[in-house]
């Protein structure tokens, strides 16, 4: 059956890259129209720089898209031993309706774990825990869901309370205001274990589908949340910091009403009740020795989940 099938990556098989988007739009429910595109919802993942790691398989005969396998290099910064550790995420799995349920993902997927055996941990997001077992992966950070609580934002409510709030997609913010954003986030998970963003937040800046709100206090920055990514995390604000601890939980109340929050373990706040757990990350250790050391919480934003 496999011989029919040709292993890839869109480094070396440049030409097959619209198959590739078109199939994992299809398999993802994206639909013409809609204005939602899975290239920019999850920029870093297919942008050129990254090709060699977007796998698949394409039928010989005709050279149509049956498979992907999309993965992005991090690194797990651990606190505690003030070192990294080597990170794989996993995204854009797919398989063509037609070709489902003919061992065809199995294979793939140990191809990828080969190519990219060198990782100490990998990471997925995905409901079907049965089916990742099978490779190893198992539940390993839960997430929640805080529910919008209220009505749109009331915009006198922020004029009273002073504060200024401005929303744009990422690539529109200048790099005076990303610098102030990567600053909040530092201090805000500087103690947790978090995906390194070092080389990472030139993406993210790029990135067109993501919102991006900024808080002011007066001329004064107060902090930042981020917000969708397209057609995925919808109205969703998937992280925030603040440059002042003492607004966080107020703003968030404010946030709440406008937004669902994607909460987290460790973020606990008495006044967000309705939170209810959600999914969690697939995780494969192949490095042993950092079981003694994970949390039972990590920080992964919304544009880290790829």
């Amino acid at each position: 059956m496999m011989g029919e099938f040709i292993f890839f990556n869109l480094q070396e098989s440049s030409k097959l890259l619209a198959g590739y988007i078109t199939l994992v739009e299809k398999e993802f429910g994206y639909s013409e129209g809609e204005g939602f595109y899975f290239e920019d919802d999850f920029y870093p993942l297919l942008e050129k720089e990254n090709s060699r790691n977007a796998f698949g398989y394409y039928e010989k005969s005709n050279e149509k898209i049956i498979a992907t396998i999309a993965c992005y290099e991090r690194k797990l910064w651990i606190p505690g031993l003030k070192k990294f550790l080597n990170v794989l995420i996993m995204g854009a799995m797919t398989v063509r309706g037609t070709e489902q349920g003919k061992g065809i993902f199995r294979s793939l997927m140990e191809r990828v774990l080969i190519e990219k055996k060198e990782f100490d941990l990998y990471l997925l997001w995905s409901e079907k825990e049965e089916l990742f077992a099978k490779f190893g992966f198992k539940k390993m950070f839960k997430q929640t869901i805080v529910p919008k609580v209220g009505d749109d934002l009331p915009a006198d409510k922020v004029k009273n309370q002073g504060w200024i709030l401005e929303e744009r997609f990422a690539k529109d913010w200048d790099k005076e205001t990303w610098s102030l954003i990567r600053g909040a986030f530092q201090k805000r998970y500087k103690n947790n274990f978090f995906l390194d963003r070092e080389m990472y937040w030139n993406k993210i800046e790029k990135m067109p589908s993501v919102n991006v709100g900024i808080l002011k206090d007066g001329k004064n920055f107060i902090g930042y949340y981020f917000c969708g990514k397209g057609k995925d995390l919808p109205g969703i604000v998937h992280e925030w910091g603040f440059a002042d601890e003492q607004y966080e939980t107020e703003i968030l109340k404010l946030i709440n009403q406008q937004y669902t929050i994607w909460d987290y373990p460790f973020l606990c706040y008495k006044n967000l009740v309705h939170a209810y757990p959600s999914f969690a990350a697939l995780g494969m250790i192949k490095n042993k020795d950092i079981l003694k050391i994970l949390p039972t919480e990590l920080f992964i934003g919304g544009v880290d989940s790829l």
